[in-house]
């Protein structure tokens, strides 16, 4: 009986590597070790964001938005190439409180508001979808300036998300500055 399984094993080995191979491909891997990178402001490190308490009233319908309150996240001592352009941009990690939609949804055991989560926009008001992988999050990129320090401007609000009630509600990301 083992002897019967060993021999097709052996069987659908030679079977299977008797088969045609197709030709391969390569992968490029490639990256940067930079000496330098920037410091991130000491109160923009652990910053909180408070948005303003609205009524039930300003969000009626769903997707509808209320609240926006301007945020930044400054940084200093960006290494400076002459002659070379650097960017920067944050990027937000995925984690308990970021959803599908690139959106920060509130802490629920606390018995606090719910449908209504938390969006952040960049700068020109596009909406940065939190958690998502670095190409698909839709960060802004920021120059360098020649004294070496950034400030990236964003914007919370609430967004509405199904149906609402009423009470307090908080969230956090976690992110991480990639410097170009």
């Amino acid at each position: 009986m083992n002897l019967a399984v060993v021999a097709a094993a052996i069987s659908a080995g030679f079977a299977i590597s008797a088969a045609p191979v197709q030709a391969g491909g390569s992968i490029a891997v490639v990256g940067a070790v930079n000496s330098s990178t920037c410091v991130v402001d000491g109160a923009a490190a652990g910053q909180a964001v408070v948005l303003p308490s609205v009524g039930v009233s300003a969000l009626p319908n769903l997707a509808d938005t209320a609240g926006d309150t301007p945020f930044s996240i400054s940084m200093t001592d960006c290494a400076v190439d002459a002659g070379k352009t650097h960017l920067v941009h944050a990027f937000f990690e995925a984690g308990p409180r970021t959803n599908s939609e690139g959106r920060l949804t509130p802490d629920r055991d606390t018995g606090g508001a719910d449908g209504v989560e938390i969006e952040v926009l960049n700068e020109d008001r596009t909406p940065v979808r939190l958690g998502w992988d670095d190409a698909s999050q839709n960060s802004q990129k920021v120059v360098v300036n020649a004294d070496g320090s950034i400030q990236m401007q964003y914007v919370a609000r609430y967004y509405r998300s199904g149906e609402l009630r009423p009470g307090e509600l908080d969230a956090s990301v976690q992110y991480s500055i990639v410097y170009e």
